[in-house]
């Protein structure tokens, strides 16, 4: 799969067994990636032999898939576009590395939330961060990914 552009807008294609695919049109280029990174893993998950969406997704992957879901609806403004992953790279992604999105418990949450103390985190930011991870687990939770959420809110 790859995406092309055509007319200022962007479709995904895709050949099966030499056969061009139906396309679905998107009116940026982000959004068509998403749509591939959701194909591809609903994909491995239909694949996957009695495996939880949860523990077969990464905790960055999820982000992606509800930062794309956020923006599609409308429901992130321009500055939260910019800000939220910008926090989250700084304050979170590098502590839960390749976590698994079913495999983050709440102590592992009490554990960042201690561990951004220590690196100086103010409440203000400790707040900001725990509202978006929060977010991102309660998006999750909604889709059926998790059973339950980590983040106490």
């Amino acid at each position: 799969m790859k995406v092309q552009r055509k007319g200022g807008r962007f479709f995904i294609r895709e050949t099966k067994n030499g056969v061009p695919q139906p396309r679905e049109w998107f009116e940026t280029e982000a959004f068509a990636k998403q749509r591939i990174a959701q194909i591809e893993y609903d994909r491995k998950v239909s694949r996957a032999d009695g495996g939880e969406k949860g523990a077969l997704l990464t905790i960055a992957a999820a982000f992606n898939l509800y930062r794309a879901d956020r923006i599609k609806y409308e429901k992130w403004s321009e500055r939260s576009q910019r800000e939220i992953p910008q926090m989250l790279n700084k304050w979170f992604f590098g502590y839960v590395g390749a976590e698994s999105l079913g495999g983050f418990t709440r102590r592992d949450a009490q554990n960042w939330v201690d561990d951004v103390i220590e690196d100086g985190g103010t409440p203000a930011v400790i707040d900001k961060a725990v509202g978006a991870v929060g977010g991102l687990f309660k998006w999750a939770l909604k889709e059926q990914l998790i059973d339950e959420t980590p983040i106490a809110t």
